[in-house]
């Protein structure tokens, strides 16, 4: 798969996962927001959206992939040690940039879109909480 195509299931995922936040009364706060190396100014974390649902920040991490062609390691292995610290840092920049305090209440979800493109569907699965050293409540 290329780049090209790679990067719009990605964009797709992420308009599935936006339109089921919003149904499910998640307010919108940002996009794709990522932080750079001060050394080397290149993006080292991104987060693909933050959300409030009720009083809780939500930072989510997006995962997308096609019914074709079945990866070997599920998406959500794809969220390993390194990934998770990556999201936590760049969380916790966006607390900071927004001048909440780290206790604010809040956690890091991943949602998981399946999309079947000859279908035209999409099958979601969200893990809220799935970084839970990242929930200090």
């Amino acid at each position: 798969m290329s780049q090209n195509s790679t990067t719009k299931i990605g964009q797709i995922g992420e308009m599935v996962a936006l339109k089921y936040l919003q149904k499910n009364h998640y307010k919108i706060l940002d996009r794709n927001f990522y932080i750079t190396s001060r050394l080397t100014n290149k993006k080292i974390g991104e987060i693909d959206i933050i959300a409030r649902y009720k009083k809780i920040y939500v930072f989510i991490e997006v995962k997308s992939k096609t019914k074709i062609g079945r990866p070997l390691v599920p998406l959500e292995a794809k969220i390993n040690s390194p990934k998770k610290k990556r999201l936590i840092r760049v969380a916790e920049n966006w607390l900071k940039k927004h001048k909440l305090p780290l206790t604010t209440p809040r956690q890091i979800d991943i949602i998981i879109i399946t999309l079947d493109l000859n279908q035209k569907k999409a099958y979601l699965k969200h893990y809220k909480n799935a970084i839970e050293d990242f929930n200090f409540k």
